[in-house]
């Protein structure tokens, strides 16, 4: 997935990217930068505004999932941080830990990472809360 740079938000290592999918969908990403260590109030010399980041985005750290009948969503009600709510469906499950999903965030089946063992199954719709990442390409 292809992300446009709109503001970044540092701390270390760490990374919360605010930005535009190629479909014009805001969303806030989490990643870290292991190449720069940068404190809060510094500017990146490494990823800018205007920078496109591209990589795989998942879901991870999900502590809070359910089954539901609701209709594919996302939001993220937290400025500056990848915190995401969302309804996904189940379209395969790698382990007790991971499935991948449907979304309405991009095209691709994306990967779910939860906290704690799952039981779920191929076609089932969930509510999850967890934090929007990307695994960057590497150039």
């Amino acid at each position: 997935m292809k992300i446009k740079i709109n503001n970044i938000y540092v701390d270390g290592w760490e990374r919360f990217v605010e930005g535009n999918t190629p479909d014009n969908r805001n969303i806030t990403v989490h990643f870290l930068e292991y190449s720069e260590y940068i404190t809060q109030y510094e500017i990146s010399k490494i990823k800018k505004i205007g920078d496109v980041l591209e990589g795989d985005i998942r879901i991870d750290f999900v502590t809070h999932s359910f089954i539901t009948k609701d209709k594919l969503m996302f939001i993220q009600p937290i400025k500056e941080s990848s915190h995401i709510r969302a309804i996904i469906e189940v379209e395969n499950v790698e382990d007790d830990y991971s499935i991948y999903a449907r979304t309405n965030i991009c095209d691709k089946n994306i990967l779910v990472e939860f906290e704690r063992k799952v039981q779920y199954n191929i076609g089932d719709r969930l509510y999850l809360e967890g934090s929007l990442e990307i695994d960057l390409d590497m150039v």
